[in-house]
């Protein structure tokens, strides 16, 4: 049985990806198997989530794109950064799944606070209005 992606894990997915975004784009075409993914897989630290999943859940985001048609082996699947630049990792909103549907008060408290100790550089409530 699959496990829903929370809002802390995509937090902590997305905080990832950008403090290693120059190594992400570096490739061409990646997979889970790859050592990049495996350095990710390994800094996600959980049991729940493999690095095919977590490629997934980039591709849902739009930062990745299936590099060739869908199928078959999920740790073979290729995929493709979409973007060039790390800005649009700033703006939450216009990635994951389950940061941009309409949430609880409190849970988009808890989202800015994942997101502005991750970037504290970065007010992200400008985001959320």
């Amino acid at each position: 049985m699959r496990k829903s992606w929370t809002i802390k894990e995509d937090c902590k997915l997305l905080t990832l990806v950008r403090q290693h975004f120059s190594s992400l784009i570096s490739h061409n075409r990646l997979n889970a198997t790859m050592p990049f993914s495996q350095q990710l897989h390994d800094a996600f630290d959980s049991p729940d989530r493999d690095a095919a999943a977590l490629l997934y859940r980039l591709e849902q985001a739009k930062i990745l794109g299936f590099a060739c048609r869908p199928g078959g082996d999920p740790t073979k699947q290729l995929f493709r950064c979409l973007i060039n630049n790390d800005s649009a990792l700033y703006d939450y909103n216009l990635t994951f799944p389950t940061l941009r549907k309409a949430l609880h008060p409190d849970t988009v408290a808890a989202a800015l606070d994942l997101f502005t100790i991750s970037n504290p550089h970065e007010t992200a409530i400008q985001y959320y209005q």
